[in-house]
């Protein structure tokens, strides 16, 4: 955590600005950016939020976003979960398990139209027996 720190710190210095204003712009408490520049983990929550920080801080400061969280992913490891079958790279090239491992899986949204609509024609045709 330390380069990542050290990169922060010094491109905060050099645009002339305060540990204040930093803290004012990003909502981040001063004790907790010092921390981040220090890169003194023990005065830090957990890394997700680190990581999240580290995004605020990188922001504001118009740094490269993208290369800082990597800096931070090879000094502190990444914050995602890695399931089983991701982590094997023969199964994860695997079309169908990259279906099955996608968040937004488009088949259980259809399923879930397709009973949502099952339930109304069923109410509605049962509704229209009874009127008879």
């Amino acid at each position: 955590m330390k380069e990542t720190g050290n990169t922060l710190k010094n491109a905060r210095l050099k645009q002339n600005i305060s540990l204040e204003e930093v803290a004012q712009a990003t909502k981040i408490k001063v004790q907790t950016i010092v921390a981040l520049e220090d890169g003194d983990l023990e005065k830090l929550p957990k890394k997700a939020f680190i990581r999240g920080f580290v995004r605020t801080y990188a922001g504001f400061l118009k740094l490269n976003v993208n290369e800082l969280l990597d800096t931070f992913h090879k000094e502190m490891g990444s914050t995602q979960k890695q399931s089983l079958l991701q982590s094997n790279d023969s199964l994860s090239d695997d079309p169908a398990v990259q279906f099955a491992n996608s968040k937004r899986n488009p088949f259980t949204r259809g399923v879930f139209v397709v009973v949502i609509a099952a339930i109304v024609i069923v109410i509605y045709m049962t509704s229209r027996v009874i009127q008879k």
